[in-house]
């Protein structure tokens, strides 16, 4: 049907259920509840899960991205309900998936010979979301409304049914908005000179917040719930952490014994996921982070994991390096799946 239909044979995907994997809880009080996890991993033969494109949906609709036989080439998926389908826009050689939402909208961008452009694909229809006059559309984030956050140049955009409306932090030289919740709130990231740190950004009602925890040198603010928590990365003079935005309030996301912290997704329960770097096993980790408690989440056999998203049910979607039988290393997407244990 499309230049996907040319790839079924070679890229089908196989998901493969790997059992259940105690978690381990962190820096817990006495009373917390443990959580092991079951493992759906995403696996595309003779292909790699294209990193920081995955995400979920309340309903467990996983949408993501893997690479091609083609150098550079890419095109997205859609995991429902046991079936998968292909997401590539037509003509195009590269296709990026980077949001889902409630309703199983998907959205990201693509690239042909004419240039980059945004991307909505609902109900097998593709709708291209290009800003007149832009030189390259970049789609990052959808709400369960369908209003539509990205970027073109050094602008951010909020999109609906054809409409535009820009989004620019007063006085900075880029903004670069990463995600809209329900309420229409978007964060992202903004820079006010070339070459510049970056700031986080809540915009809200019509109003810019700045987002950076003390004493940073850097922020970036990437996922919101629907209760305006937002969570992010930064770093200061001691390294990498991550952060929760709450209410005008910062809480620090620093897995103990960590060299690095990085928070990429937030639940509307406020259940946080990312990656920490340890030293004792020199690689990366995930993590969730509930009520100041840190649970690791590593699929079974993995190399460096990184948790990228989290549903209102508390699965989890990420990527993670694995080691092959030939002696390659492949990313390797996966679905954790919470199972819920009571305390001893």
């Amino acid at each position: 049907m499309y230049r996907a239909s040319m790839q079924y044979k070679s890229l089908g995907c196989v998901l493969l259920l790997t059992g259940v994997l105690a978690g381990l809880v962190l820096g817990a009080p006495a009373r917390a509840w443990a959580t092991s996890y079951t493992f759906t991993i995403i696996h595309i033969p003779d292909s790699n899960i294209v990193p920081d494109a995955l995400a979920i949906n309340d309903a467990g609709q996983v949408a993501g991205s893997c690479d091609t036989d083609v150098p550079g080439g890419s095109y997205g998926f859609l995991f429902s309900h046991g079936s998968y389908t292909p997401i590539e826009m037509p003509g195009s050689y590269t296709t990026v998936v980077h949001g889902i939402n409630a309703a199983g909208q998907v959205v990201g961008d693509y690239t042909d010979a004419t240039g980059r452009y945004g991307f909505l694909f609902s109900d097998g229809n593709y709708t291209t979301i290009e800003m007149p006059g832009s030189g390259g559309t970049f789609v990052r984030g959808i709400n369960a409304a369908g209003q539509v956050v990205g970027s073109v140049g050094r602008a951010g955009f909020l999109w609906r049914d054809g409409n535009f409306t820009t989004l620019h932090v007063p006085g900075s030289l880029s903004t670069a908005p990463f995600d809209i919740n329900a309420a229409s709130e978007v964060v992202g990231s903004y820079a006010n000179h070339p070459n510049d740190r970056s700031y986080g950004f809540l915009f809200s009602h019509g109003s810019y917040t700045t987002i950076d925890p003390p004493d940073s040198r850097t922020t970036v603010a990437r996922d919101i719930n629907a209760a305006g928590q937002v969570v992010g990365d930064y770093a200061d003079a001691t390294g990498g952490h991550g952060f929760l935005f709450s209410h005008g309030s910062y809480t620090t996301i620093e897995v103990p014994g960590s060299r690095q912290t990085l928070a990429r997704g937030i639940n509307d329960a406020g259940l946080v996921v990312g990656s920490y770097y340890a030293d004792t096993t020199e690689r990366y980790h995930g993590f969730l982070f509930s009520h100041g408690s840190y649970t690791t989440i590593d699929p079974p056999d993995s190399g460096d994991v990184f948790p990228l998203d989290i549903n209102g049910t508390g699965q989890v979607v990420g990527y993670y390096y694995h080691a092959m039988e030939d002696g390659s290393v492949r990313i390797l997407g996966f679905v954790a799946t919470p199972v819920p244990t009571a305390p001893r």
